[in-house]
């Protein structure tokens, strides 16, 4: 029922990223704080013992606009993904600044030691690792990731591991978004 409930919803949100009748709320705050929380939802859940979850912080205070509700389903469709086609080995979610041709980001990545996976909409290669699903998670993640005004970029090698990379322009205010108020800008204090 859990699964089910889950799939209806994401369908309605891809429905409503393809029909533009979801609207980004960005407001300023720290996205490691985001990256924590997710993987740390993660790390606590995971029923593999043959995979490690990591998380790796390039800098604990990354401070830009950004939509939280929107970058936690991005995460969550990809750490699932992730979870999904990996037996073993490790799902590494990262964060760090990076600057390409004069351009700074924040980049977010989630990296597995996978069967790799192709990034086409509905598509799954069949072979022996074919897992169920939809295809309807990653088609979501490129929409949401469209929506935020960013970029994504997936390396998938097959039976070495796939990894994706989320970048947001680090200076971007989202003139045409909707505004929130600033999140609670502390450091949180995060036992592993």
């Amino acid at each position: 029922a859990v699964r089910l409930l889950n799939l209806i919803n994401q369908i309605l949100d891809f429905r409503k990223t393809e029909t533009q009748n979801k609207r980004l709320c960005v407001t300023k705050g720290n996205l490691t704080n985001v990256v924590y929380e997710v993987g740390l939802k993660y790390k606590e859940l995971n029923s593999k013992p043959d995979i490690q979850i990591l998380i790796e912080i390039e800098e604990e205070n990354m401070f830009l606009f950004f939509d939280k509700e929107i970058i936690t389903m991005i995460l969550d469709n990809l750490i699932s993904n992730a979870l999904k086609y990996t037996d073993k080995g490790y799902i590494r979610i990262r964060t760090e600044w990076v600057t390409e041709n004069g351009i700074r980001y924040a980049q977010l990545s989630v990296e597995d030691t996978g069967y790799g996976i192709i990034f086409e909409r509905y598509y799954q290669e069949s072979g022996e690792h074919q897992a169920s699903g939809t295809g309807i998670g990653l088609a979501l993640v490129k929409n949401l990731v469209k929506l935020h005004e960013g970029d994504i970029q997936v390396k998938s090698l097959p039976d070495v591991g796939t990894t994706f990379y989320l970048r947001l322009l680090a200076d971007n205010t989202y003139p045409q978004a909707l505004h929130g108020e600033d999140m609670h800008t502390e450091k949180q204090d995060i036992k592993e």
